[in-house]
């Protein structure tokens, strides 16, 4: 990551719906989708959405970029 797009990644995770952080809790757990789907009460595609919307919100982050930067500004 380059100091913009961690800057863009500070930004963005205040912007997590709190649905996308319960999601990103339980990616941090290991959690598969469907595992994620069951435990929240909606569907696997509801959880991929929100994945793919994290992601999108800083900069195309992988999921372990996303649990490893927001457990460390304590998003999570």
């Amino acid at each position: 990551m380059t100091l913009d797009s961690i800057q863009l990644f500070e930004d963005q995770t205040q912007t997590f719906t709190a649905r996308e952080r319960d999601v990103l809790g339980c990616i941090s757990k290991g959690l598969t989708d469907k595992e994620i789907a069951r435990e929240l009460d909606i569907s696997a595609h509801t959880v991929a959405n929100h994945v793919r919307n994290m992601s999108r919100k800083v900069g195309g982050a992988r999921r372990a970029a996303l649990i490893t930067h927001a457990w460390n500004h304590s998003v999570i």
